[in-house]
């Protein structure tokens, strides 16, 4: 292919038409460039009608999109491994939930309660949100010290 200079492309310079000869002279130049392809970064393959945020029920942290750390325990999902009741700081429980464990004291929040107290058989907890119909808000649910079976 040979190469033509964009002077010869261009009609000649008149005085009312220069914005007319420069959309020309870009139109030139965009017909001489390689033609894009789907790898070129603008184009990442998501659907632009597809909605960003997730339904109501899914997300990255199972059915819901919990924070990290205590703020994101669930009461119905975590495992008391153990108690210290009589420390110098108070008590404190020992729970997991997954392949993370965490020490709760009284007072701490988690996701759907706050911690009452620790007892010698295990945790109280008030819950503060209703997770699903069956659960009732504001009610004590006490979760005792798991069998070395049950835990994960």
């Amino acid at each position: 292919m040979s190469r033509v200079p964009i002077s010869a492309l261009l009609p000649p310079p008149r005085l009312g038409r220069f914005p007319l000869a420069l959309a020309a002279a870009v139109l030139a130049c965009l017909c001489l460039l390689p033609a894009q392809t789907a790898a070129h970064p603008r184009h990442s393959g998501r659907d632009p009608f597809k909605s960003l945020i997730p339904p109501p029920g899914e997300g990255k942290a199972g059915p819901l999109n919990l924070p990290g750390g205590k703020a994101g325990l669930l009461i119905d999902k975590l495992v008391v491994q153990g108690v210290a009741v009589g420390g110098p700081t108070g008590p404190v429980a020992l729970v997991a939930e997954g392949a993370e464990t965490f020490f709760l004291r009284p007072g701490d929040h988690i996701y759907d309660g706050v911690v009452v107290h620790i007892e010698p058989q295990g945790i109280v907890f008030q819950r503060t949100k209703a997770m699903d119909k069956t659960q009732q808000v504001g009610g004590e649910v006490t979760r005792g010290i798991a069998a070395a079976t049950d835990a994960p």
